[in-house]
């Protein structure tokens, strides 16, 4: 319906909105809640089913769990892969198209706990734009799960460089992953 350019200049209308609207308001965006330290809070560890790397091996990496190698496997599910070249928000979300994948979404709690716990996001891109209903796969933002992580996002100006993460469905049986269009239910 817009061109890529239309897009990428809404994006920035939002991000420039929110920071104007930001500077201008001392008033909570949301009710107050009890401070959370960690999202190690907020997922209990007997949730949590991802083997943590020991002694180098690839236990959640390659094409044994159907990912391509360097991806990381996430329950059988899903592949993430984060890139070792920084770039803007706009050349992150391209570069994930490269791979035939998707900037990343997170849909609970137990998805972004493994993100973190694999990807440090002071230093990567993820496919959300602050205030926007949908992440760049196009998949709706749970408004619950987004207001227990938004303080553990480290937001920045869209022209900030930073790598990237991006998302693809697992393809166990041929040990790699296929494209999804998550503009589809999952």
């Amino acid at each position: 319906m817009f061109s890529n350019s239309a897009k990428d200049a809404f994006v920035l209308f939002l991000l420039f909105t929110f920071f104007v609207v930001l500077g201008e308001s001392s008033e909570p965006l949301k009710e107050e809640k009890q401070p959370v330290n960690s999202i190690d809070e907020l997922v209990p560890n007997n949730e949590d089913e991802r083997k943590p790397l020991v002694d180098g091996s690839n236990e959640n990496h390659g094409s044994d769990h159907g990912c391509f190698e360097g991806w990381i496997n996430y329950r059988n599910e899903l592949c993430f892969y984060g890139s070792q070249i920084a770039g803007s928000f706009f050349e992150g979300r391209e570069q994930c198209g490269l791979l035939n994948a998707n900037f990343t979404s997170v849909h609970s709690l137990r998805e972004f706990k493994f993100i973190t716990d694999n990807f440090d996001l002071k230093e990567y891109w993820i496919g959300l734009v602050y205030g926007a209903p949908t992440f760049e796969d196009g998949t709706q933002v749970d408004q619950e799960v987004f207001w227990q992580i938004a303080d553990s996002v480290p937001w920045a100006h869209p022209s900030t460089l930073k790598g990237y993460i991006c998302k693809a469905v697992a393809d166990a049986d041929a040990g790699v992953f296929e494209y999804k269009d998550f503009d589809e239910d999952i």
